[in-house]
């Protein structure tokens, strides 16, 4: 506690220690003292983890401020990523429009990250009309990803059959799962069970090859997985 108020620390950090004296001590330490000492990427990497677990506004007040001294598109939509990233979507979506406008419209990856938050929020119309006029993107992975939103939207809307070509073709080449188990998923609503089978049989392959830390971002997503390949195996 000392150390914190005679060097003028974050004032949170005598709460964490107060009212957690072991597990405040030790993230004060990892977060403050250690990268002063050791200059570790490593260690820089959870001193912003521990930040952003006691203090998870701490960027949204910071572009707050950004935005406040430049009304700028790039500041804009760093605060809409700060918003999207708490899960406030009704808040971001309007900061992505607003910065989009400001670019002349012609960003295609910020047209992408606007329809991806309007759809997320669950305006599937305003996702469809963005996704209609993005301009061409300059990168293969980046229209994998437009597609990949596409059929999530389709899908969302009931065009199934719409969808199912969109996934089959994606699902080749995109990194992750989403793509393969939106395509079992597709294929199982369409009553073709035996085409998503092997679809699963694929996901469940890959899934043992990844660790438990690689598989926690995704967990949902693979327990549905494996749970509907279970259901077929029965």
């Amino acid at each position: 506690m000392v150390h914190i108020i005679r060097t003028g620390r974050n004032q949170l950090w005598l709460w964490a220690v107060v009212l957690l004296p072991v597990a405040g001590s030790a993230a004060y330490v990892l977060a403050e003292v250690l990268p002063e000492a050791m200059g570790s990427r490593g260690v820089r990497k959870a001193q912003a983890g521990v930040v952003q677990l006691l203090d998870p506004e701490r960027e949204l007040r910071a572009t707050r401020d950004s935005l406040a001294l430049a009304d700028t598109a790039f500041n804009r939509l760093r605060l809409a990523d700060a918003y999207a990233a708490l899960g406030r979507l009704d808040e971001a979506l309007p900061l992505y429009e607003q910065a989009l406008v400001l670019v002349g419209g012609d960003d295609a990856r910020l047209a992408i990250k606007t329809a991806r938050s309007a759809f997320e929020a669950g305006d599937t119309a305003r996702a469809r009309a963005l996704l209609d006029r993005t301009p061409p993107l300059s990168t293969a992975a980046d229209q994998d990803r437009r597609m990949l939103l596409d059929a999530r939207v389709r899908e969302a809307t009931g065009d199934l059959k719409g969808a199912l070509p969109i996934l089959r073709d994606v699902a080749t080449r995109l990194a992750g799962d989403e793509a393969r188990c939106r395509l079992a998923g597709v294929l199982i609503a369409l009553d073709r069970p035996g085409e998503a089978r092997p679809v699963l049989e694929e996901v469940a392959a890959r899934a043992k090859r990844l660790t438990a830390r690689q598989r926690a971002p995704e967990k949902d997503m693979y327990a549905w997985a494996a749970a509907r390949l279970a259901e077929m195996r029965g």
